[in-house]
């Protein structure tokens, strides 16, 4: 039977490694343009933006300007080789993105390309997200399951994401692949999601059943550059299901550094199976039924199924 003290030995990198992956300094963004409404903060003390129709036509006319005057090597190639994927509604993701603040919103498009490039390659960088065309080479990745759809939380309207990295059993796999994987969930939903563009994401990690061996920092590094500050998604939550308990003693030290903003957002959520239930209902509005059983929730996830409805719709 596996100790405490190697529990805490095995996931002590842990921590060093999921919170940089998803850098929420960088991530959560709280800024407003000079013609937003006055700023309201929702659940999650994020702010929201009144969408009139002269804010967003004005903003679309701004951000257009601004990533033409501003287009790096890559953002040329796209708006040469791939016309036809650059929409109103995906310039409109970058800027919910940012709360329409134009300059920020530039700099994340400007890092999309950068990095879909990057992990993507000159080949399919600039082909549909689909699985059909960019995706095609990474059917095992995404069978893999590392991160899986949950759902829609009725009571925040924000779709959930669960990241379980114990998924990744031993066999070997291509970093790059994976990463491409995860891109293509939180694109997925993402892009035919409104809602989730302008409240955001929470994230769920399934720590409870991982093992040193699945620690892979290449893996959290790689998938880190390229989704932090590039993706257009707001995160609401993250929260770290059954953490190394070592974590519990320090967690006022850890409350000191972290600022007040990621401090509401980054949850830790100790105890077993019914502790962790209670808490993520607690502090997340996170209810049995939209939790999956992987949790000791009520959602029995198929992700090969979600894939298969995505696949069918041409996704």
């Amino acid at each position: 039977a596996e100790t405490p003290n190697n529990y805490d030995h095995k996931h002590c990198s842990i921590f060093s490694t999921i919170v940089p992956y998803f850098d929420l300094a960088k991530m959560i963004n709280q800024h407003t343009s000079a013609s937003s409404p006055p700023p309201a903060k929702d659940f999650y003390g994020q702010v929201q933006v009144t969408e009139t129709s002269e804010l967003v036509e004005a903003a679309l006319t701004e951000f257009r300007q601004s990533i033409t005057m501003n287009a790096t090597t890559a953002i040329k190639e796209a708006h040469q080789k791939c016309p036809e994927l650059l929409t109103r509604e995906f310039y409109l993701a970058f800027l919910r993105a940012e709360v329409f603040n134009v300059k920020l919103a530039t700099k994340r498009y400007a890092k999309y390309w950068n990095q879909r490039l990057f992990l993507f390659g000159p080949g399919k960088a600039f082909q549909s997200m689909t699985l059909s065309e960019a995706l095609v080479d990474d059917q095992e990745s995404l069978e893999m399951g590392y991160a899986r759809y949950v759902g829609k939380n009725p009571s925040t309207r924000r779709p959930v994401i669960l990241f379980d990295p114990s998924c990744v059993k031993g066999k070997p796999y291509n970093r790059r692949s994976v990463c491409r994987a995860i891109w293509y969930v939180l694109h997925t939903v993402l892009e035919h999601d409104d809602e989730a563009q302008q409240k955001g994401m929470v994230v769920v990690w399934q720590l409870e059943h991982l093992q040193l061996f699945q620690v892979d920092h290449k893996l959290f590094s790689i998938a880190g550059k390229c989704m932090q500050g590039a993706l257009p998604v707001r995160v609401s939550a993250i929260h770290l299901c059954h953490p190394p308990s070592f974590l519990k003693t320090i967690m006022p030290l850890i409350n000191l550094v972290l600022v007040e903003r990621i401090r509401k957002r980054l949850k830790f959520h100790f105890g077993d199976q019914k502790d962790v239930l209670i808490q993520l209902e607690k502090v997340g509005g996170l209810t049995k039924e939209i939790l999956p059983t992987e949790l000791g929730g009520q959602n029995v996830l198929c992700h090969d199924e979600w894939l298969r409805d995505q696949k069918a719709a041409n996704r």
